[in-house]
């Protein structure tokens, strides 16, 4: 049987062969009788209790995620209808869905960007403002927002 191992990060996978006594070829061990005892084998005992509390916390938070995620979507049904309702109106009226759509889209990221520089303290503030003179008019363009979010990011 043959089986893929990789060599390391971003490295191409090698091919290698299972034997019967677990060795491999060009010195990659494979696990074949499933003792644990591969090449990732840290001679590592686990401690099941420790293991299990981890399990059950992680269980946990995820059900609490799932129980706030879950409240604040019942909480934005109001705002998320209305739009709906007032895209429907819309499209309803001769305008192109898809089209509306995308304008929102733009909309929303525009709001977006319009804030992105409120996060910055004051040592942050000052070298912004500079870049942003440095820019001038390019700072108005999309490709020069662009940019200005990504040096601020």
């Amino acid at each position: 049987m043959a089986r893929s191992a990789k060599k390391g990060p971003g490295r191409p996978a090698k091919k290698v062969k299972d034997y019967q006594n677990g060795s491999a070829v060009n010195g990659y061990e494979v696990n074949v009788d499933g003792n644990g005892e591969g090449h990732n084998s840290k001679s590592f005992e686990p401690d099941s209790q420790e293991l299990r509390d981890f399990i059950d916390l992680v269980a946990d938070e995820e059900l609490a995620i799932a129980n706030i995620m879950e409240a604040a979507s019942k909480k934005c049904e109001g705002p998320r209808g209305a739009i709906k309702a007032a895209k429907k109106v819309l499209v309803e009226s001769g305008y192109e869905a898809q089209a509306l759509t995308t304008i929102m889209r733009k909309e929303r990221m525009k709001r977006k960007l319009e804030h992105v520089a409120d996060k910055l303290n004051e040592d942050q503030i000052i070298p912004y403002r500079a870049m942003e003179r440095a820019l001038g008019d390019y700072a108005d363009t999309p490709l020069g927002k662009a940019a200005l979010a990504t040096a601020n990011a």
